[in-house]
């Protein structure tokens, strides 16, 4: 039996969403792995390079709003650390202070360890 020219285009389209969809799947599901990998960064079960180097993409978003919204999602998984101010992490005493902050969201994960 002849497929007709319709049927070849339905298909076309079919097999093209199906793609697409994926590659979105794919995407999403890497955005949302970050959290569980910050998680078990921070019980040392992961390595941070790791961290850093499988999740250096994300720094592209850093100033803007998906990468605020990456940062909001990031701290359900690591909590804060004492100290933290605004992107600031207070080190030492009221004498002597020294403030080390992050440069990328990505440190701000490696740094809440």
């Amino acid at each position: 039996m002849k497929t007709s020219r319709h049927d070849q285009k339905r298909n076309t389209l079919s097999n093209l969403s199906t793609v697409v969809l994926g590659l979105v799947g794919v995407v999403v599901f890497y955005i949302l792995s970050l959290g569980p990998v910050a998680w078990a960064t921070r019980r040392d079960w992961i390595s941070q390079d790791v961290l850093q180097a499988v999740y250096r993409p994300l720094d592209a978003f850093e100033d803007s709003a998906i990468g605020d919204l990456i940062s909001r999602y990031n701290q359900w998984w690591v909590p804060i650390p004492t100290g933290y101010c605004g992107g600031v992490v207070t080190v030492g005493s009221s004498d002597s202070t020294a403030q080390l902050a992050p440069t990328n969201m990505l440190e701000r994960v490696s740094r809440a360890h």
